[in-house]
């Protein structure tokens, strides 16, 4: 169901306001469930994160299902595609612009929100692990941000032309760039996906269990690591301490597509120029054009530059304690033995880089 409503105003000397809010709801969405996965064999972890872990028995901590038998041939994923009315998306926007003979100005906000219960993926499968979860039954129907999830966009623009053909134009863009979930390294719930478990945000020392990398839980780790769990975890809460989101949801699960990156500022540049061509009895325009696209980089590398996750799994399943039921984790290093310590970088993708076109269009008119 989509449904729309809005309104725009037209005022004196060329001023429009609007304003448009759109609702959008899941009627018959389709979610994924694993029917291999023996949810009435497993057991609950102990410490703050006790959410349960799924397997065929408590000793085997590697697979929730194994083994193979004429009545359990070991089929792997068996994934069944089910309906629910829980997702929906609202967006809501507010626009002001003024149109003169030759200039052109304005600007616009968009607030949203979307939230839905299967995430993007290319097989049955996939689809199914392609969704976080924290403390929650893997198999249901768990409500979540969208990836595709932008809480808010501010985009202006302003265009004049000359009298001798010449177009001038300027789009601004300033938004959230993207939004992404922390998890833990390794498959912490037992269902036979790694990665997919949201992260539990401790609070202190004592929320969380930490040893060295590569320990398994139990032994000493590698060589390399040399840190007493005093100084890992004055590491870990250092890293927290720099995430807006992770330090303000301290003792909580992070939620799914919850962290919203930083904002993306961004500027494009257009010159237009038209040239009159008489042909016969017509007169034909040939435009040729000239864009910038993310000018602010051209002028310098540090504006215009994409910010992204340093790293969305920084903590490492490892392995269970001697009781066999406390989770260990381990903090791996960013590189060498240098610890993580900010949680975003800058993106050296085509989305942080200038890029320039020159376009010729022949208008038949």
């Amino acid at each position: 169901w989509k449904s729309t409503l809005a309104v725009d105003k037209k005022l004196e000397d060329g001023w429009v306001v609007g304003a448009e809010y759109t609702y959008t709801k899941d009627i018959n969405a389709v979610y994924y469930s694993n029917v291999n996965l023996n949810e009435s064999n497993g057991f609950q972890l102990a410490g703050a994160d006790n959410r349960t872990r799924f397997l065929t028995s408590v000793a085997n901590t590697n697979k929730y299902y194994f083994g193979t038998t004429l009545a359990n041939p070991n089929i792997g994923n068996a994934i069944l595609m089910s309906n629910t009315n829980q997702g929906y998306v609202y967006t809501l926007t507010a626009r002001i612009q003024r149109n003169l003979e030759r200039l052109s100005y304005g600007v616009a906000y968009t607030y949203s929100v979307a939230k839905n219960t299967a995430e993007g993926g290319s097989t049955a499968s996939s689809l199914w692990s392609a969704a976080p979860v924290a403390n929650q039954d893997p198999n249901a129907a768990n409500l979540g941000f969208a990836s595709y999830y932008q809480p808010n966009r501010v985009i202006g623009h302003i265009a004049y032309k000359t009298k001798g053909g010449t177009s001038l134009g300027a789009i601004y863009e300033l938004a959230n760039a993207g939004v992404t979930s922390y998890v833990y390294n390794g498959d912490l719930n037992g269902d036979g996906n790694s990665g997919n478990d949201l992260l539990y945000i401790p609070k202190t020392a004592a929320d969380i269990n930490l040893v060295k990398v590569g320990s398994g839980g139990l032994g000493t780790g590698t060589s390399t690591d040399v840190r007493t769990a005093a100084q890992i975890w004055s590491q870990v809460d250092a890293f927290i301490s720099n995430s807006t989101y992770l330090n303000n949801h301290r003792g909580e699960y992070a939620g799914r597509n919850a962290v919203v990156n930083p904002y993306l500022s961004r500027l494009d540049l257009n010159v237009t120029q038209d040239i009159k061509v008489k042909v016969g009895k017509n007169k034909h325009t040939i435009k040729v054009s000239y864009d910038l696209i993310n000018a602010g980089n051209f002028i310098s590398r540090d504006w215009g530059v994409v910010k992204i996750p340093t790293v969305t799994n920084f903590l490492k399943y490892e392995g269970l304690a001697a009781d066999g039921k406390t989770p260990s984790f381990s903090f791996p290093f960013q590189t060498g033995t240098t610890a993580f310590t900010q949680p975003y970088q800058s993106s050296t993708g085509i989305g942080s880089r200038w890029q320039m076109q020159i376009g010729i269009k022949y208008l038949f008119n």
